[in-house]
């Protein structure tokens, strides 16, 4: 065959495609950009003695490394993004890093930042403590004073809430007690969302909706009963506080509690007079039958507990017979509530 004929039958060498190209152009660039990160010691970042004063930064929910990595850099806290992202990368727990505002030293290195990032102690908040059985009004007016806002916009921001429809609107009986840590920069309504989610997050917890049904109560009327037990008595006698209000609603028995009527009248009297009794409103259980329209007060965990699982028992009465040791007595008759009754005034 000629030589012609053979290079005529030689296979056609195959072309390369455009992105056979693109990939190995970016295997160099990477390895370029490796290499030159090895030279020069990696991305930018400042060493340890260089530290300087304290600056305020904040991390939202959702942030990612890098755009923690932005606001450190922006902040003059890190040198560069980069070496937020390298730091983190080799720390296991920097996804645990949670929202809030720091005070971190500026100019230290990027590992040091998220060290600082994972340390409580580097966090920039305030506290703020909700005790069981605090009043919505009372609540406002706490929440004002750690913003240094206006109790107002408070109230307004709380009222905004998305709550459930049997709550009528009414924040009281949806703001759990705990200790909640807040910026410095959160507002009214951050704080808000965040008891109502810690609200929801125990509802869950307790199984709440599931286990009302099964009391064959409503979730609002678990909540109102939970938050007499808040005003009537000592956590040990919740349960049975709790089935004294069921006994009485199933007998069709005014509930006859102060704590509604105080309620109804924005007052904390431990003794109210007759007319104090005889004033009619909404929360007057001696007048009116069955649980007040609302929550009067905020319950904790322990008295949803108790109105979601009540004791057993046939007692129709419950007195405090010794208020400054917290005793409280159970009465199944009318004639042994008076003899408690009796106790009562002579230990008050």
């Amino acid at each position: 065959m000629s030589t012609f004929g053979f290079h005529m039958n030689a296979p056609v060498p195959h072309r390369r495609s455009w992105w056979q190209f693109a990939v190995a152009l970016l295997l160099v660039i990477a390895v370029i950009v490796v290499g030159l990160q090895r030279m020069l010691g990696g991305p930018a970042d400042y060493t340890d003695g260089s530290q300087g004063p304290l600056t305020l930064v904040t991390v939202n929910k959702g942030d990612t490394l890098s755009m923690i990595g932005k606001e450190l850099t922006d902040a003059g806290i890190v040198a560069s993004v980069d070496a937020v992202v390298q730091a983190g990368a080799a720390n296991a727990r920097s996804g645990y890093i949670t929202p809030g505002d720091y005070k971190l030293p500026s100019h230290i290195p990027a590992s040091t930042a998220i060290s600082l990032l994972l340390n409580p102690q580097s966090r920039d908040s305030l506290k703020l403590v909700v005790p069981e059985g605090m009043r919505a009004t009372s609540i406002y007016s706490l929440v004002a004073r750690t913003l240094k806002t206006d109790v107002n916009k408070v109230r307004a921001a709380f009222h905004a809430l998305p709550l459930p429809a049997s709550s009528g609107g009414e924040p009281e009986g949806y703001l759990f007690p705990a200790t909640y840590e807040v910026g410095r920069r959160a507002t009214p309504a951050d704080v808000a969302n965040m008891m109502l989610a810690r609200f929801q997050q125990a509802a869950v917890q307790l199984e709440l909706e599931r286990r009302a049904r099964a009391e064959q109560l409503s979730t609002h009327d678990v909540l109102v009963i939970a938050s007499i037990l808040e005003q009537e008595g000592a956590p040990e006698d919740f349960s049975k506080i709790a089935r004294v209000i069921l006994n009485r609603l199933a007998r069709n028995m005014p509930l006859q509690l102060d704590s509604t009527v105080n309620y109804g009248l924005s007052t904390t009297h431990l003794n109210l007079s007759q007319s104090q009794l005889d004033k009619d409103t909404p929360y007057n259980t001696y007048l009116h039958e069955g649980l007040p329209p609302t929550p009067i007060d905020n319950p904790g965990q322990a008295a949803i507990e108790a109105a979601l699982s009540p004791a057993t028992g046939d007692w129709l009465y419950f007195v405090t017979t010794d208020p400054t040791r917290k005793i409280t007595e159970f009465a199944n008759t009318y004639q042994q509530f008076l003899v408690l009754k009796a106790k009562y005034q002579r230990n008050n």
